[in-house]
C-alpha cells in the first residue's frame, strides 16, 4: 500500500521531529547523568581520602607516641616527623615505613 505524497512527506515531518527531540533529550539526560556521576565520584573520592588520611593520621601518632615511650632516637623521631607531615617522597616514605614498622 502506498502513502500518498502528502501522508508520507507529514509522516517523515514527524518522525524526523521526534526523532530529533529524542536525540536532544538523551544527550541532555546523559550531560546531567555525567554531571552528577562525577560530583558523586569527586564527593565519594573526597571522603575516602578524608577518612583514609584521619585513620592513617591516628593510627601514626599513636605509633608515634608508642615509640616516643620507647626512646627512639632523634634521627627516627625526625625521620618520622617530616614522613608524618608528608615532606618526604613516596619512595622514601615507603622505605621509612618498613625500617620503622619492623
Amino acid at each position: 500500500m502506498k502513502l500518498p505524497q502528502a501522508h508520507f512527506l507529514k509522516w517523515k515531518k514527524l518522525t524526523s521531529a521526534h526523532l530529533l527531540k529524542w536525540k536532544k533529550l538523551t544527550q541532555a539526560q546523559l550531560l546531567e547523568w555525567k554531571q552528577l556521576t562525577q560530583t558523586q565520584s569527586l564527593k565519594w573520592k573526597k571522603l575516602t581520602q578524608g577518612q583514609l588520611l584521619l585513620k592513617w593520621k591516628k593510627l601514626t601518632r599513636a605509633k608515634l607516641l608508642k615509640w616516643k615511650k620507647k626512646k627512639l632516637s632523634q634521627a627516627q623521631l625526625l625521620t618520622w616527623k617530616k614522613l608524618y607531615q608528608g615532606q618526604l617522597p613516596k619512595e622514601k616514605i615507603l622505605k621509612q615505613l618498613l625500617v620503622l614498622l619492623t
